[in-house]
């Protein structure tokens, strides 16, 4: 079978190719522009495959150093690219005019277990991938076809333990953590978990305060998705450190390459109380038909951590439930 080589990794190679090309050693910040991603890296697991990465370099804009770059692979006879950016060395990250997030919103995660409900499930994610710790917020408004994720996120050592193995990396990643980038673009796919999607075309992504921000540091992401046709969708993701936009990706297209209709949509993901009443109604309503028994009103709710309490306090919980 085979994997897809990661986009972040493509993002890694433009970034050494361009530094290359250059003659770049000290990196404070990046911004890769108008990417292309149309035909994905398709990597055997018994034989990986062979990329071949051409920059050629643009002239300076605003004191940065540019450069086109296009990776190529084995698959298509390294004739066509399969990923392209022009990249930006250095560029002058602007203030980001978004508002700060409230530590109120943060104060309290979503009741899901990550490895479980969404790693595995939802998320096709490796370990080393799996960057998404608390979940926030998660809404998808269908009437609208808008939705929205925030989340929070912790390092887990794989960086340093990915680069101590990997020496060619020189012991540091040139656009920070890919793993951690990464979550950015899953978080947009936890948005419409009933449909799979995969980037296809980014009209920015910028990478800032490199020599500032520390591999162990946590950060907070805020990312919005839309559906702008029956095959696409634009998502738009930032992550904060101390209150600076670290990583922007701005107007990043999805293209809809299957439908998940057995996934849990995001909004039951968040409170599973209407899904799980709709099957659990349909099922007592076979059987009772089988069994030709008349069945009382059934009601569902959903009680978040009902289990972690003791056993008077679900007392105390189910009679002012009935009370109501």
């Amino acid at each position: 079978g085979s994997l897809l080589f990661p986009m972040v990794f493509g993002l890694e190679a433009m970034a050494q190719a361009a530094c290359y090309v250059t003659g770049t050693e000290k990196i404070k910040s990046l911004r890769f522009k108008n990417i292309i991603l149309e035909r994905p890296i398709p990597v055997s697991q018994e034989s990986g495959t062979t990329i071949e990465v051409r920059a050629e370099v643009l002239e300076t804009i605003d004191h940065a150093k540019v450069a086109r770059v296009e990776i190529y692979c084995e698959q298509t006879n390294y004739k066509e690219p399969h990923f392209a950016a022009i990249l930006e060395i250095n560029p002058t990250i602007k203030t980001s005019d978004s508002k700060l997030i409230s530590k109120e919103k943060l104060r309290t995660p979503i009741d899901l277990d990550l490895g479980t409900d969404i790693y595995g499930p939802i998320l096709f994610q490796g370990k080393m991938f799996q960057r998404i710790d608390k979940i926030h917020e998660l809404f998808y408004n269908t009437k609208t076809e808008k939705g929205e994720c925030l989340f929070t996120s912790e390092s887990n050592g794989c960086p340093e333990d990915f680069l101590k193995i990997n020496q060619k990396y020189g012991n540091r990643f040139l656009i920070g953590d890919p793993f951690f980038t990464d979550s950015l673009l899953q978080s947009m796919q936890l948005i419409i978990t009933q449909e799979a999607c995969l980037p296809n075309r980014i009209e920015e992504i910028e990478i800032g305060y490199l020599n500032q921000v520390q591999p162990r540091q946590g950060f907070i992401v805020k990312s919005k998705l839309e559906k702008i046709s029956g095959h696409f969708l634009n998502g738009n993701a930032e992550a904060f450190h101390n209150n600076n936009a670290v990583i922007k990706i701005k107007d990043c297209r999805l293209k809809i390459i299957d439908h998940l209709l057995t996934n849990p949509p995001a909004n039951d993901l968040v409170n599973p109380a209407q899904r799980d009443s709709k099957i659990f109604s349909v099922f007592i309503k076979k059987m009772s038909e089988i069994e030709h028994l008349i069945l009382p009103k059934i009601y569902f709710t959903f009680w978040k951590d009902f289990l972690n309490k003791n056993r008077d306090q679900r007392k105390l919980v189910v009679k002012q439930w009935l009370r109501e």
